[in-house]
């Protein structure tokens, strides 16, 4: 008898380690999920050097992602840290905040590798009611910095701003807005400011 309780505890925690290994440590499985997770529906059109429609997607956690797409890329062949080229672009940043920030712009440069992207030609960013116009921004993901340069002008609820640079820490929470020149001052405008 005590054979066979024996037999039976030892068949019981066999099966028990079996469906533990299977649930946690079967590769298998787990790159069927990661895989799964990495599938973008949305359709691509490719041609011989274009893609049409292409997005990334960066997924931290629920309160952290970046997200960008555009009508046309390009990879650039030339370059070995992964660039891609794209026209007509739309990216969007959350980080630790309700709100996404949104940027467009006509051009940008995506790194596949460090998801660092600068944002060219008529650039725009909106956040809730604050909207930036510029002619560049460079998106730092790693340091959640972005970089805001050339005929900057910033607007919101009564208030407007011209400047050449705008610093954006996203952890901090903490804006710097400045001249390179010395001699030109930022100009500001308060109280139901228009441009």
């Amino acid at each position: 008898m005590k054979k066979v309780i024996q037999l039976i505890l030892l068949s019981f925690l066999i099966l028990v380690s079996y469906f533990l290994y299977k649930s946690y440590f079967d590769n298998d499985q787990l790159t069927q999920k990661k895989i799964e997770n990495k599938i973008d529906e949305s359709p691509v059109e490719k041609s011989k050097d274009t893609i049409k429609n292409l997005k990334y997607e960066v997924n931290i956690d629920s309160n952290n992602w970046y997200k960008i797409v555009s009508k046309k890329s390009k990879l650039n062949p030339d370059d070995t840290i992964g660039s891609v080229e794209m026209e007509d672009v739309t990216g969007t940043i959350k980080i630790n905040s309700e709100f996404p920030i949104i940027i467009n712009s006509d051009k940008a440069i995506f790194n596949e590798d460090n998801y660092n992207t600068l944002f060219q030609n008529n650039v725009e960013i909106d956040y809730i009611n604050y909207k930036i116009l510029a002619d560049e921004l460079k998106l730092n993901y790693n340091d959640r910095l972005i970089e805001i340069s050339n005929n900057i002008i910033f607007t919101g609820p009564d208030v407007a701003i011209k400047a050449n640079n705008i610093v954006i820490d996203l952890i901090k929470k903490k804006i710097d807005i400045y001249n390179e020149d010395k001699i030109k001052n930022v100009e500001i405008k308060l109280d139901n400011v228009k441009y």
